[in-house]
C-alpha cells in the first residue's frame, strides 16, 4: 500500500513538473517567433529564419495540442 501511495506522490509531481516545463517551452518558442516575425527584424530574408520559424510553428503546435 505504501508503494502505491509513493507512486501516486510521484506521478502527480512528474505530471506537474512536465506541465510547468511545457508551458515555459511554449513561452520561450514565443517569444523567439515574436523576434523572428518583428518588422524590424530582417523577416524572413535567410533560409535560416525560415526553417526555424516552420521549426518553431511546428513545436508549438505540439506542445498547444497536448494541452488541450
Amino acid at each position: 500500500m505504501e508503494d502505491l501511495k509513493r507512486l501516486k506522490k510521484a506521478t502527480i509531481e512528474w505530471v506537474r513538473d512536465k506541465k510547468l516545463k511545457e508551458e515555459e517551452n511554449l513561452k520561450q518558442i514565443e517569444m523567439e517567433l515574436d523576434e523572428l516575425e518583428c518588422p524590424e527584424a530582417d523577416g524572413y530574408e535567410t533560409i535560416y529564419k525560415g526553417d526555424r520559424t516552420n521549426m518553431l510553428e511546428t513545436h508549438r503546435k505540439i506542445l498547444i495540442g497536448r494541452q488541450e
